[in-house]
């Protein structure tokens, strides 16, 4: 799973094994100025090949890295807002977890959430413009 969580919603992008298929659930939202928050959720069959294909992204080496990383990034002393990117791997009932602040700069956790994403968009994209948080 992949999330994305500013307020007043979440960008979230949930890969999960149901039975004998793979499925996303997926949760977005936008802005809009004058009327709040347009948002939008869907769950959706994917093939295993696709999920297969992100899931050997993601190893246990990585999420160690990567919940070692400061929260705020290396060289932050100021930060105002921004979000909290969080990456989370359940497997065997064992689940690990790394998050970090927007003001952290870029890293892997930048790219897996851009992964999470352009999966979510091959299957349903409706959801351009609403996971716009979940960019590398």
């Amino acid at each position: 799973m992949i999330d994305m969580a500013p307020p007043p919603a979440s960008q979230q992008v949930m890969m999960y094994r149901s039975g004998d298929q793979w499925l996303l659930r997926i949760a977005g939202y936008r802005w809009i100025p004058e009327g709040g928050a347009a948002t939008r959720r869907r769950e959706i069959a994917i093939l295993d090949a696709d999920a297969e294909e992100l899931a050997s992204r993601i190893t246990e080496a990585d999420l160690n890295q990567l919940s070692q990383l400061p929260f705020y990034g290396p060289n932050a002393l100021f930060c105002l807002h921004g979000t909290t990117l969080a990456v989370s791997i359940g497997v065997a009932g064992k689940m690990s977890s790394a998050t970090q602040h927007s003001c952290a700069g870029k890293t892997k956790l930048n790219q897996l959430a851009a992964a999470f994403r352009q999966l979510a968009l091959k299957y349903d994209p409706e959801f351009e413009g609403l996971l716009s948080g979940l960019l590398e």
